[in-house]
């Protein structure tokens, strides 16, 4: 028996390390672009009917640079999150967006969101995508992100080469680093 007893330590340890890996890494939550608490410098509106919008809901009209939205986010428990926005451009042009939690950038990729064309406002079609914040790698961005409330702010920034920034957002997803993005809704072609 005294012979096996390191091997079941090892076991153990084994499935204790397995588990805290991959703990956290399914965890999602979805806020509804719609659902926001508070804006400034302009008024969005609400809109409903958009091709392939969850909760068949949106934001539209938030065009104006320096139009800033505020969330509450509720994160279920504590752990790395990858944002992901749902959103749709209509415009020639990439619009720009920065975001911030709790008054922090939470990294310098989130200073400056570059939101590409999407090809309309879904209005005939489904034009959304799920764009995840990612760093100068292509990877993921991975927040820490404490258990509680939240909240979480985006300043329209504009667009490269004009400062008209139009752009539809559905939902923003704080999501576990195996979470597929999609699961925001399918994105449109």
């Amino acid at each position: 028996m005294k012979k096996y007893w390191p091997l079941a330590f090892f076991g153990v340890f084994l499935l204790i390390w397995a588990c805290s890996i991959s703990w956290g890494a399914d965890l999602k939550v979805i806020v509804e672009a719609e659902n926001f608490l508070r804006e400034e410098n302009g008024a969005v509106t609400k809109t409903a009917g958009r091709i392939e919008s969850s909760g068949n809901n949106c934001l539209l009209g938030w065009n104006n640079k320096g139009h800033a939205i505020e969330w509450e986010v509720v994160i279920p428990e504590t752990g790395q999150y990858k944002i992901v926005l749902r959103y749709a451009n209509g415009r020639n042009w990439t619009t720009l967006r920065s975001l911030t939690v709790d008054g922090q950038v939470p990294a310098k990729a989130f200073e400056r969101i570059e939101l590409l064309p999407s090809g309309g406002f879904a209005k005939t079609e489904n034009n959304w995508q799920n764009l995840t914040v990612v760093d100068e790698r292509h990877e993921p961005v991975l927040v820490e992100m404490a258990q509680g409330k939240h909240q979480v702010r985006m300043v329209n920034l504009g667009g490269i080469g004009n400062d008209d920034g139009a752009t539809n957002l559905d939902a923003i997803g704080f999501l576990g680093k195996t979470v597929d993005p999609d699961v925001l809704g399918k994105p449109g072609k």
